[in-house]
């Protein structure tokens, strides 16, 4: 159907972008680092929470505050990472060494 169709294009476009980000992402001998904008104490905390999976409401909860200041502390996140979603806030995250496993 038309729409499977439109979901299965949507899943590949999103599976090419997030195999192609970062593009220099653990690549040997590299030797720049990304500059980043510094993140406040709130925002590292939200960013150490999203290796864990957890979703806004249940990081609000962890943190004691509200759903939509979770959702402003990720937007500020992907902002000042220039990514689009978690995943690659995940991996600028491990890059930049603010997250490690």
């Amino acid at each position: 159907t038309r729409r499977s169709s439109d979901l299965q294009e949507g899943i590949l476009l999103q599976l090419r972008e997030l195999l192609s980000f970062p593009k220099n992402f653990l690549e040997p001998g590299r030797t720049e680092s990304r500059t980043l904008a510094p993140l406040t104490k709130r925002e590292k905390e939200v960013l150490l929470l999203l290796p864990r999976g957890l979703t806004a409401k249940a990081m609000a909860s962890e943190l004691f505050l509200t759903e939509a200041t979770i959702k402003t502390h990720l937007a500020t996140i992907y902002r000042k990472f220039e990514v689009r979603n978690r995943t690659q806030a995940i991996a600028v995250g491990i890059e930049s060494k603010l997250l490690s496993f």
